[in-house]
């Protein structure tokens, strides 16, 4: 994965906890996980989509399809 798209949103997740949860945060050195089961309190599933746009007229950018 590209540490472009990751780092938004691992500053993003340190920003929710603190704010909402109170709790301070820190990144760990990524790891690829092997088990299937979830461990701890917080578990989540971030997806990524990648979004296709065209270019049309008077430089307006929209999603493909549309």
């Amino acid at each position: 994965m590209n540490i472009e798209f990751v780092n938004p949103f691992l500053v993003s997740i340190i920003n929710v906890l603190a704010t909402m949860a109170k709790t301070e945060a820190k990144p760990d050195k990524p790891f690829l996980k092997i088990e299937k089961s979830a461990k701890g309190d917080v578990t989540g599933i971030v997806g990524l989509m990648e979004v296709k746009l065209k270019l049309v007229e008077n430089n307006k950018w929209l999603p493909r399809g549309v």
